[in-house]
């Protein structure tokens, strides 16, 4: 896949430290990556840096503003600024799908990723559904339409829901497939697993790898990095 150019348009530091930002997605680079989809990025004024940085879509931004737009979830590294130009690569890996119909639905972030969930949240609001946005710790600046609560109320989101949509980091995945199914899962429940995948499914060098609920070998950068729950529980 051809890299193309995109300029930092915007960045943000949140309360935690962490950096996300607005891209002007290139013309020439197809659609703007969809919730749970993520792109690989270099910055070239940081030639020496040993691989590019995988930035996912994150925010409610990509479905209120117009314009070619990509909104990040917190990743970005501290030393990029507004104006930097960037290689990207990209979109890249599966991202979340629910059908139309669906009208009531449940995010839950397992760790620190409510950014990774809120383009769906858009999505949802945008044709007329219902929010429900369970994580614990600081909070993101919602508008009122998203409830937001504990994880501690997941099982009772997950039997409100249509759909569930998780995020969890590749380290606490066995720990998220038992709080998942003591909540009672979601048959119709997907999880974007995060992971470090420097190759971005290039050279399939099994730092993101993980073991499906059927004993087969999955890559987060390839496979996923969203994944059905029937895959991981």
């Amino acid at each position: 896949m051809q890299a193309n150019l995109g300029k930092i348009l915007e960045i943000q530091q949140n309360q935690d430290g962490s950096h996300q930002g607005i891209i002007a997605w290139p013309e020439n680079a197809g659609h703007v990556p969809a919730a749970g989809q993520y792109i690989q990025a270099h910055n070239p004024k940081e030639a020496s840096a040993p691989a590019a940085v995988s930035l996912f879509a994150g925010g409610l931004h990509p479905f209120e503003s117009e314009g070619r737009h990509f909104q990040t979830a917190p990743g970005m590294p501290e030393s990029w600024l507004p104006g930097d130009t960037l290689l990207l690569r990209g979109p890249l890996g599966n991202g979340f799908y629910f059908s139309p119909g669906v009208r009531r639905v449940t995010l839950a972030a397992l760790g620190p990723f409510g950014a990774h969930l809120l383009p769906l949240a858009g999505a949802v609001l945008a044709a007329g559904g219902e929010v429900s946005l369970l994580m614990d710790g600081d909070f993101p600046i919602l508008p009122a339409s998203i409830e937001v609560s504990p994880l501690a109320d997941l099982s009772e989101a997950l039997h409100w829901a249509d759909y569930a949509a998780c995020a969890v980091s590749l380290e606490d995945l066995p720990i998220a497939r038992e709080q998942l199914s003591g909540a009672g899962g979601h048959a119709n429940m997907q999880v974007l697993v995060h992971a470090p995948m420097p190759c971005g499914a290039l050279a399939a060098c099994g730092v993101c790898a993980f073991t499906s609920s059927q004993g087969i070998s999955l890559l987060a950068c390839e496979d996923g990095p969203v994944f059905d729950w029937s895959q991981i529980r």
